[in-house]
């Protein structure tokens, strides 16, 4: 069956409630920032929350879960010039001006302090990444061992970088288990 963007859209929604779910729980003061809310002070990132008593942006990845490592996307495959075919993944890209960085990544660059919420479907359970050290650890990941989404999306499917999903040098903060099917 052939996926599509709205499909992941759909999926990050549910998982989006989620969160909210426990932000609430935990008398968090957050609010939902649209992709777009930034753009008009210039600043090139987007997240899914703001927690205002933190000064912390949250953003929101969903995994399946049935692997043994997470992962997060280093890349966005489409517009980027540095594609090679041949070899099938971007080449040296680390510091080149014309990467077309992922949203989270952007958040880090733009000097927010942002948390990344993994969920992970398949054991009911949140992983929290501090994203500065996420930031470093993907950074550092080498563009050979980069794995393309599988998730069928044809909409801007990336390159991931995958990590245990308990690895402090990942950023790893901390679990909280969920119940299926919160809302």
């Amino acid at each position: 069956m052939e996926k599509d963007f709205y499909t992941s859209l759909s999926i990050g929604s549910k998982s989006e409630e989620v969160v909210e779910v426990l932000f609430t729980k935990q008398g968090k003061d957050w609010k939902r920032t649209p992709h777009t809310e930034y753009a008009r002070l210039n600043l090139d990132f987007e997240s899914d929350y703001f927690i205002k008593n933190e000064n912390c942006f949250i953003e929101v990845k969903s995994l399946a879960g049935n692997y043994q490592t997470a992962c997060i996307e280093k890349y966005k495959n489409k517009e980027n010039p540095l594609w090679n075919n041949t070899k099938g993944c971007y080449m040296n890209l680390d510091n080149q001006k014309d990467v077309k960085y992922p949203g989270w990544m952007r958040t880090i660059l733009a000097g927010q302090n942002l948390q990344v919420y993994i969920l992970n479907r398949a054991h009911s359970a949140i992983y929290i990444f501090d994203g500065k050290k996420l930031y470093n650890y993907v950074q550092s990941y080498p563009d050979g061992g980069l794995t393309a989404a599988l998730d069928g999306n044809k909409d801007d499917s990336g390159w991931l970088a995958k990590f245990g999903w308990m690895d402090e040098k990942a950023g790893f903060i901390k679990k909280i288990s969920f119940t299926k099917g919160a809302k």
